[in-house]
């Protein structure tokens, strides 16, 4: 019985450290950053002008300061939640939604949603912007969902 406690609690060691997939924060090159509205705001920033502490929302602060590009948020258990980005707002019928196109971040539920910019895949983020990694040659796309 000992032994099979044993295996049993090497496997779940073993799991936990396979689940464990810690963001990827890469500190030079470039990102895409799009805010999907009437008039499509599209940003290149070099990484190397950023404080990336707080993986993808370092990015979108960035914007907010160097670039006047307009945003809102609420800080929350999960992170910071997107209230206003650019033009598009959350209200009662719809969401500020964030994409990617690091494949390991897609939402893999059947709620998930995909869009093309510039040939790129980019789908519905399972996890929000303070968790997200930060990968050379990324796009970041915003855009407003309707519920």
């Amino acid at each position: 019985m000992k032994k099979l406690l044993t295996v049993f609690l090497a496997i779940m060691v073993a799991f936990s450290l396979v689940a464990c997939n810690p963001k990827q924060v890469d500190e030079k090159g470039t990102i895409t950053v799009v805010v999907m509205q009437e008039t499509p705001l599209n940003y290149t920033v070099k990484l190397e002008d950023l404080d990336l502490s707080e993986g993808a929302f370092s990015v979108v602060k960035y914007l907010n300061v160097e670039k006047g590009m307009s945003l809102e948020y609420e800080n929350s258990v999960y992170g910071a939640y997107i209230t206003k980005i650019g033009d598009i707002s959350t209200d009662s019928a719809g969401f500020v939604s964030v994409f990617t196109s690091v494949e390991r971040e897609w939402d893999v539920t059947e709620y998930c949603v995909t869009k093309e910019y510039n040939g790129i895949t980019v789908k519905s983020s399972a996890i929000g912007l303070s968790s997200m990694s930060i990968v050379e040659g990324m796009v970041l796309y915003f855009c407003y969902i309707a519920y």
